[in-house]
């Protein structure tokens, strides 16, 4: 006796899992203003993050179903990279108590940089304004996981198994979110004697738009369940779980051994600099 492969979610079950899910998420986000960690290693930076990220993801998911039930499927596909790398980074730093301060340290970076280059500017309104840019006074470079907070493929890198495909996801995404040929493929054809060039839409090119629902709606899965560790009874985890199984997609992504080793030891070396700075403190 043989068993009958499951039936694959077409394009309407995708588009409805995520309405659904964005209808929870609206029913449920007034609950989450006192969210904490349940590992205990809590600030409100990286609530914060895993917060606004997920509602982030959530909304720019609206605007994906819109685009897809407007025959837009390829125009979605700069959305969908959005949408995917900040679930994956919030279910990062769900994941790793030093993901906040090493976003943080990123970000600031970032900043510092605008700043330099605004006060280069030969215009007026950019230079004039460069000290209006806030960056920390004294950022510290040795903060833990600040590579992988910089570079989006080691930050992938992170997650099970060892050698995964989430950073080739991601540069699938990439390029026709650029100014590509693969984005010119898509409106541009040459004609019969390829003389001349068509302007036209050419629904062949790019990524299935099946496949662009079905990343969209594991990100938005993925944003929710980095919110559930927040809470300490996990009051969605059945209810995504559910939704996951619907659609054929994977509900969370864990870290790999590896990385659960290296996060594991930063934090035993933050809580002896934490005990080491407090007997330094008691002896003053």
């Amino acid at each position: 006796m043989t068993s009958t492969p499951a039936p694959q979610p077409n394009s309407d079950d995708l588009l409805d899992a995520l309405e659904r899910l964005g209808a929870s998420w609206v029913a449920h986000r007034p609950g989450l203003t006192s969210a904490k960690h349940r590992d205990g290693h809590t600030g409100p930076a990286r609530v914060a993050i895993i917060l606004g990220f997920a509602e982030h993801v959530h909304w720019v998911a609206r605007s994906i179903v819109l685009l897809h039930r407007n025959d837009m499927a390829f125009e979605s596909t700069a959305l969908v990279r959005v949408v995917y790398e900040c679930a994956v980074t919030a279910l990062w730093v769900a994941h790793n108590p030093a993901g906040s301060d090493a976003l943080n340290a990123e970000y600031n970076r970032g900043r510092k940089n605008l700043r330099d280059t605004m006060r280069r500017s030969a215009s007026p309104v950019f230079s004039a304004n460069a000290d209006g840019i806030e960056v920390q006074s004294a950022l510290d470079t040795r903060i833990p996981d600040a590579d992988r907070a910089k570079n989006f493929e080691r930050l992938c890198s992170d997650f099970a198994p060892e050698g995964n495909d989430l950073y080739l996801l991601y540069r699938a995404l990439s390029e026709p979110s650029h100014a590509s040929f693969a984005a010119l493929d898509h409106y541009i054809s040459e004609d019969e004697n390829g003389d001349a060039i068509r302007l036209e839409r050419i629904p062949s090119q790019g990524l299935d738009p099946q496949f662009l629902l079905w990343l969209t709606a594991s990100a938005v899965l993925w944003s929710a369940m980095a919110v559930n560790f927040l809470e300490p009874r996990e009051p969605r985890r059945s209810e995504l779980r559910k939704i996951a199984r619907e659609i054929d997609a994977q509900p969370v992504l864990s870290l790999n051994p590896k990385a659960v080793m290296r996060i594991e030891k930063l934090v035993r070396e933050a809580k002896r600099e934490r005990k080491n700075s407090g007997k330094s403190r008691s002896q003053t």
